[in-house]
Parts: structure tokens; C-alpha cells; sequence
């Protein structure tokens, strides 16, 4: 995820200052995920990280919806209250 108007400064060994977009959990061994139980699927669970979530934004809310089959879906929801930017 990457923080639109946020930026981190990286350094090179010259000393030159490069401003780069800020990305949440951009590192491997930061994953964020859901074990999921279920049933009939190999070692019973399935990992949100496995799963291609499709966006969608309406308004003030992003809604990433994966498509788990026969008409399953897992949703993540979020907002952005009002008077932030």
C-alpha cells in the first residue's frame, strides 16, 4: 500500500537526499494476512495472501473483494473519516 503525499528521504553514500512514496508493509517479512479455516482445501486453511483482491472505491471507501468461488467472496473495508486528507 502506498501513502499518496507521504514520502520517505533516502541517503545515497554521496549524501544526495531522494524522496520516495511511503508503502506500508513493503518489506517480505512484514506480511499482514488472515489464516482463514476451511474446509476441503489443503491442510484446511486458506491465507489471505494467496488470494488476488479486486479494488473498489466509492467515495470515501476502498472495498477489496476476493473471489473465493460458488459466489464466496472475502471483503476488506476500508474508510477515511471525514475531515482527514
Amino acid at each position: 500500500m502506498t501513502l499518496k503525499q507521504h514520502y520517505k528521504v533516502l541517503q545515497d553514500s554521496a549524501g544526495q537526499e531522494t524522496k520516495v512514496p511511503l508503502e506500508l508493509l513493503e518489506d517480505a517479512k512484514n506480511k499482514f494476512e488472515y489464516e482463514l479455516p476451511v474446509a476441503n482445501v489443503p491442510n484446511g486453511i486458506v491465507r489471505s495472501s494467496d488470494l488476488v483482491f479486486t479494488p473498489q472505491l466509492s467515495g470515501k471507501t476502498l472495498t477489496l473483494t476476493a473471489d473465493l468461488g460458488e459466489g464466496k467472496s472475502m471483503k476488506q473495508v476500508y474508510w477515511r473519516k471525514m475531515g482527514l486528507t
